[in-house]
């Protein structure tokens, strides 16, 4: 999962490495219950391998009146979103729910506001509350657990010669696939199908 926000309005010059975890939560938590989220990206995978993927432009967002921070909406319509028509809604979806019997992972690349805004997204706008460890795997996090690996989701994928989607404009949909496939290549590759101590480790959060 991998979502698209308008930004930071809280401290966002702030040094994330001088603050403590539950000052870098607060802030989070600040900039999430203060912004609405603009894009969700989420891909699937289930226990036979196969994948499916979909990307949401959520509703509500009004960049006249909501709190946003105008260079990350520059940067979004700079690669094809129309602010004006965010139009369908994730609410009801049947993607959000308990798997049918199977336990569902959540896999991200540095993820804090990502997991934060699917919270938000599925408790219908209610306020962030205490994070819990979950299952959530940051692939942001795994790849400091890899020697020789690059920083960012775009050199990571193409380190592990993930391709972008055909056709994606490489935002929250593209993301959340080469987020779920580096995922699936470390569990069964680099950590030989243990990837529990990662459970839960949110980059940033940690």
């Amino acid at each position: 999962m991998n979502a698209t926000r308008p930004g930071l309005v809280h401290a966002a010059g702030q040094d994330l490495n001088s603050m403590t975890v539950a000052q870098r939560y607060a802030l989070m938590k600040a900039n999430v219950d203060g912004l609405k989220p603009l894009q969700v990206g989420i891909a699937v995978c289930d226990h036979e391998g196969q994948q499916v993927a979909w990307e949401f432009n959520l509703c509500d967002f009004c960049r006249l009146a909501d709190p946003h921070d105008q260079k990350a909406l520059d940067y979004l319509a700079d690669r094809g979103v129309d602010l004006d028509m965010l139009g369908a809604l994730l609410m009801g979806s049947s993607l959000i729910g308990a798997g049918h019997g199977r336990p569902l992972s959540w896999i991200t690349y540095a993820g804090a506001y990502y997991a934060a805004y699917l919270l938000k997204i599925v408790t219908g706008g209610a306020p962030l509350r205490t994070a819990r460890r979950g299952r959530v795997y940051d692939v942001a996090t795994m790849a400091a657990g890899c020697p020789g690996m690059p920083v960012g989701l775009d050199c990571i994928a193409a380190s592990l010669r993930i391709h972008p989607p055909w056709g994606s404009p490489r935002l929250a949909g593209a993301a959340g696939v080469r987020a779920l496939l580096a995922f699936r290549i470390w569990k069964h590759g680099e950590f030989g199908g243990n990837v529990e101590r990662f459970r839960g480790l949110l980059q940033g959060l940690q």
